[in-house]
């Protein structure tokens, strides 16, 4: 079973995303993001 974490993407208004997952990515402004639950910070 892959291991998972909690994502939450907060604004000042509200939380618009709340879940587990086993994985992000995203665009950043110099390279993509990338985390996975075995990273540590």
């Amino acid at each position: 079973m892959a291991k998972t974490f909690k994502l939450e993407i907060i604004t000042p208004e509200k939380v618009v995303y709340s879940d587990t997952v086993q994985s992000i990515s995203a665009e950043g402004t110099e390279a993509p993001l990338v985390s996975l639950q075995t990273m540590r910070p």
